[in-house]
């Protein structure tokens, strides 16, 4: 991946440097005193990225204009008024799109670097005013400044852990990734959302334009460093020579007796940097924990370092005055070469790996016995290698000790539980250990479905999947469709945007069902529509892929049971009304009854045993079992629980 690093010169870096304490020491703001992003925004006043308003107000929960922040944005990065002022070119491409002129000298000084695209310029005004920019484009700025200033890769395998993660647009989900592992982002605000389409607020901007800041600084500081450095090469011996004598002096200085000069090797298992610096060693299995001086020299693979540079599980060499480490030399296991697995040669007496890089070009290493080997994390052997998966080659003092291997190949198998859209290809897959991952089709990607070449609009959610992956790209995606069937009665039917029926099967389980205008329905052998469906109808419905394909419904009616209370009788139509409960709520049903004349009637009981309509009084609590044919229900058996 390409990078790039924020080129500061050492004098313009000491003019910033000590120009933020002063800038910092008054009032700044009236409304921050206690909002949460106070830090933040009291930072970015200091390093003059935003002056705030002129009613030394600053609204941290207002909504920021786009163009507000492209300013502070380039002030991050270094923009001079003077210096870098917008060409004429990009001032008619700015007239063309409306923007005011303010803003010309900033947004040109982004798009000279790469941080805004000019396809992004219809973005900042519409309908004449400048709009407020969104959290997935402000998003964009700042990964881009990551990848651009900071040095920074962007994964193209990545799971991001929103709820909305299927709203957020492809080309912003790397920078989304890359912001949450530098820990610009907290995935648990929000509720667990990064709602790409809100505006992002005026504090919510402070925030991460002042860790980004941070970041950016420690970069500032690697080159000051390394301009130091290129300068200490010339006289190395007389450099080495003088830090020895400061050590000596400081020693002599706190020391009236004879100082007790020791060195101790080992493997650094802690480091304490703070008010009080400390480093852990192990040592023959020992825990040894030793004060470092503030004058200690610090040395990485020779290089002159920082003690912050130094991490666990490397070897050190310390040298301390009177038990106080004064001088720390430490040897860093550095990668040396990252390849392609070739083959492996073994011999008698030696073992040969041969790797190619990305010309093809041969690199050839003689292994050691003891030479450590991980293959997707886990240890191995070279035997478990295959021809192109990716090696990574580490050494110690000029000694390798270690291989680290990636599978070129890679097979996944889960189940689709969430799908983007044709224009934004990501799919979630849950593995079948029970692990979510999310993966992007690529142009080349072939996608199959139940052995059919298929475009990506025509995998289904619950689709069985066997993922090939290469070089973490998916390369073929088989999908295959899960069919069964559910039989049981209708409970519920939802007319609307999403239509949906409810089935409860014979086990009194309920499932919701989506009615696709693709579904097809038949009302016995007729063909038929979700409107000339009924409630408590027999259903038996065929699923594909967790969508309804067929839905066959017959006149096999489910009796239904009603236990209520009577609120109302018409003893001339013979028909009453109930009160029930039904999931926590009040319900209201009339019910009609049957007295034709024949056999088919409505039958009546109560404690005494049958008895007639007319002893029905409001008041009574009752046991209904009937049926609804075309919406009207009509007891069969009318149970007289408790009379009034």
């Amino acid at each position: 991946m390409r990078k790039k690093h924020l080129i500061l010169t050492l004098a313009f870096v000491m003019i910033l440097v000590s120009g933020i304490t002063a800038f910092g020491d008054g009032l700044i703001f009236t409304d921050i005193n206690d909002h949460w992003a106070k830090e933040y925004i009291e930072d970015i006043y200091n390093r003059k990225l935003t002056s705030g308003y002129v009613d030394a107000t600053y609204r941290p929960n207002n909504p920021i204009v786009g163009l507000e922040a492209v300013v502070m944005l380039a002030n991050l990065l270094g923009f001079d008024a003077e210096e870098d002022a917008a060409t004429d070119l990009q001032v008619d491409k700015f007239t063309m799109n409306r923007i005011p002129a303010w803003a010309y000298g900033h947004l040109a000084y982004l798009m000279d670097r790469n941080i805004v695209k000019e396809t992004e310029l219809s973005n900042f005004v519409k309908d004449n005013k400048t709009t407020k920019i969104k959290r997935y484009e402000f998003a964009n700025l700042i990964g881009r400044i990551l990848v651009e200033y900071g040095g920074e890769d962007v994964s193209r395998s990545y799971l991001l852990p929103y709820k909305d993660e299927m709203d957020i647009p492809a080309t912003t989900k790397p920078y989304v990734d890359l912001m949450l592992r530098k820990n610009l982002l907290n995935a648990a605000s929000n509720d667990g959302r990064f709602l790409p389409e809100n505006e992002i607020t005026r504090g919510e901007v402070a925030k991460i334009i002042s860790l980004t800041a941070e970041l950016l600084d420690d970069i500032d500081e690697e080159i000051i460093e390394a301009m130091e450095d290129s300068e200490e090469e010339n006289n190395e011996l007389e450099e080495e020579n003088d830090d020895l004598e400061e050590v000596e002096e400081a020693e002599e200085e706190n020391n009236e007796v004879e100082d007790k000069i020791t060195y101790q090797e080992g493997v650094i298992d802690g480091l304490t940097i703070g008010n009080r610096r400390v480093i852990t060693i192990t040592s023959d299995e020992n825990l040894l924990i030793y004060d470092i001086s503030d004058t200690a020299l610090v040395y990485l693979d020779n290089d002159k370092k920082k003690l912050s540079d130094l991490i666990k599980g490397q070897d050190v060499k310390l040298k301390l005055v009177n038990d106080v480490v004064v001088r720390i030399d430490a040897v860093a296991m550095r990668e040396v070469y990252r390849g392609y697995f070739e083959k492996l040669t073994k011999g008698t007496s030696n073992t040969v790996l041969s790797l190619v890089d990305d010309k093809e070009k041969l690199k050839v290493y003689r292994l050691p016995n003891d030479i450590t080997v991980y293959l997707n994390g886990e240890r191995s052997n070279l035997e478990s290698f295959k021809v192109g998966d990716i090696v990574k080659v580490f050494a110690k003092d000029d000694e390798l000790t270690e291989i680290q291997g990636k599978s070129k190949t890679e097979f996944v198998r889960g189940v689709i539980t969430s799908l983007g859209t044709s224009n934004n290809q990501v799919v979630e897959i849950a593995k079948n250990d029970d692990t979510i991952i999310q993966l992007e089709m690529e142009d080349e990607t072939v996608i199959r479905r139940d052995g059919r070449v298929a475009s990506f609009s025509k995998l289904r959610v619950s689709d069985e999947v066997h993922i090939e992956l290469e070089y973490d790209k998916v390369k073929v995606f088989n999908a295959s469709t899960v069919r069964r069937r559910v039989e049981g009665y209708i409970r519920k039917i939802v007319i609307g945007e999403e239509s949906y029926v409810v089935i409860e099967s014979s086990d009194n389980v309920k499932e919701e069902f989506l009615i696709e205008d693709y579904t097809t329905i038949r009302m016995g052998d007729d063909a038929g529509e979700i409107y000339d469906l009924r409630l408590n109808y027999f259903a038996e419905v065929k699923i594909e892929s967790n969508e309804v394909v067929r839905l066959t419904t017959t006149d096999r009616l489910d009796m239904e049971r009603v236990n209520g209370i009577i609120t109302y009788i018409d003893e001339d139509a013979e028909v009453f009304e109930v009160e029930y409960i039904e999931d926590g709520k009040a319900e209201v049903k009339m019910i009609h009854t049957k007295d034709n004349g024949s056999n088919d009637r409505t039958v009546y009981i109560d404690d005494r045993g049958t008895t007639r309509f007319s002893k029905l009084q409001v008041g009574d609590e009752i046991f209904v079992v009937g049926q609804t044919k075309k919406g009207i229900f009509t007891a069969e058996r009318v149970v007289i629980v408790v009379s009034d």
